[in-house]
């Protein structure tokens, strides 16, 4: 009878760390998905935009996109984590030698930092001369409270976080931006009898 409940036991047990570690897999996939779902997308975005451009400056036009996003994070869940992804298109649709003295068409090097899908030119920068080169420094504040409260026999507690950045991104040789934002957010724990 003892040898029956130490095998259940051994089996909770060993059920308990396959689910551990079935959970941890799937998460760490999703993440992977997540990631590789958002660099695609900047790469497809970073070539129409060139493509665009392209069109409507009749020149050859390179364009790259740096995004710093804040994704899903295990250990920090309200204010997430920093992830950059960044991509680059080259596109010409350029008429050619119109004039008939053998020119080529001009070319351009863009940047767009940041910049929104729905507001698909903000934040570009056009380099003049040097590389497209992006070379970063960031200052990051974050705040973390947690608040519990007993009222009788019961606790309740509210997590709340927030976090603030500014961002300097210096763009070729002589290009400098700063940005900045803020985020945060509060959820409720719950109570316990």
């Amino acid at each position: 009878m003892l040898i029956n409940y130490k095998r259940k036991a051994q089996a909770l047990v060993e059920i308990g760390i396959l689910g551990t570690v079935v959970l941890l897999t799937l998460g760490a996939m999703c993440l992977f998905i997540a990631r590789m779902n958002v660099d695609q997308y900047i790469l497809m975005e970073s070539f129409r935009r060139a493509l665009k451009k392209s069109h409507d400056e009749n020149k050859c036009i390179g364009y790259g996109m740096w995004d710093d996003r804040r994704m899903v994070d295990i250990q920090q869940p309200i204010i997430g984590n920093k992830n950059t992804h960044s991509g680059a298109g080259f596109a010409m649709w350029a008429i050619g030698d119109v004039t008939g003295s053998g020119e080529s068409p001009e070319d351009a090097l863009y940047v767009a930092i940041n910049s929104p899908p729905a507001a698909m030119f903000f934040n570009e920068y056009q380099v003049q001369g040097g590389s497209g080169g992006i070379k970063t420094d960031y200052l990051t504040f974050t705040l973390e409270t947690l608040e519990v409260s007993t009222s009788g026999h019961a606790t309740s507690s509210v997590r709340a976080s927030g976090v603030g950045e500014t961002m300097h991104y210096e763009i070729g040789d002589s290009n400098h931006v700063y940005q900045g934002r803020g985020y945060g957010g509060a959820r409720a724990l719950g109570a316990t009898n």
